[in-house]
């Protein structure tokens, strides 16, 4: 057998044999009795889910297709209406698939929006600072968010060139019509807003008081410690 072939054995009655020459190039199934398949189709009327997995001979040279559609019962900013609507927040449900939402923080207030972006199946979440960068501390603001990244560890901030804005983005993907729910929203916000909080004063260094970024962070950092 040539070695660009990989044999995966499943178990003593079944395998799977995958070709692959750059590319996957066949897949068969063969089970017990020599029974072959070369395409398998699934409906399910739960969700309207519809599967199909194609199978074709190494002549052909074609690739395996899986094909998966599901209806979703609601839209998830539903959910986030609702969670700001039980915790008296104020909101602007702008469109459908957006909504906005103006958060007191320690440090300022933020300006927050939730997106459903349907394409990607995700809830998308941007979180402004009322922080105006000049041209002139661009490039180090640009350093900064290289080093804060760094330590976020879920989410990240960038800077948005067409209001010359920093914000903080992060996404919950719901993939396969998941719902989100009224915890995943909270912590979704809180999250959010924490790593804002954490870096906001970081930002104001370079922006007002012109420091450099590595002096910027090492500033909040030593103040963190300080409050611990």
């Amino acid at each position: 057998m040539d070695e660009s072939v990989d044999t995966l054995i499943l178990n003593d009655d079944s395998k799977r044999t995958s070709q692959v020459s750059g590319r996957v190039r066949a897949l068969t199934l063969t089970s017990i009795g020599n029974h072959s398949w070369s395409g398998l189709g699934v409906w399910s009327s739960v969700g309207k889910l519809a599967a199909e997995l194609f199978c074709f001979p190494e002549e052909g040279a074609r690739m395996s297709l899986i094909e998966m559609e599901f209806e979703r019962q609601s839209n998830p900013v539903d959910m986030i209406e609702f969670v700001a609507s039980n915790n008296d927040w104020t909101f602007e449900r702008s469109g459908e698939d957006e909504i906005a939402m103006t958060v007191a923080g320690r440090w300022a207030d933020y300006h927050v929006s939730f997106s459903w972006m349907e394409e990607f199946e995700a809830l998308h979440l941007a979180c402004a600072f009322d922080i105006r960068i000049p041209e002139t501390r661009v490039n180090e603001v640009i350093r900064l968010l290289s080093l804060v990244n760094g330590q976020v560890l879920m989410g990240h901030f960038d800077l948005w060139r067409q209001e010359d804005v920093v914000i903080f983005r992060q996404s919950l993907l719901l993939a396969g019509g998941a719902e989100p729910t009224n915890r995943q929203v909270e912590v979704l916000l809180s999250s959010a807003i924490d790593a804002c909080e954490a870096y906001y004063q970081a930002f104001q260094f370079v922006v007002w008081s012109g420091l450099e970024a590595q002096a910027a962070i090492d500033a909040v950092l030593f103040e963190t410690v300080g409050e611990a």
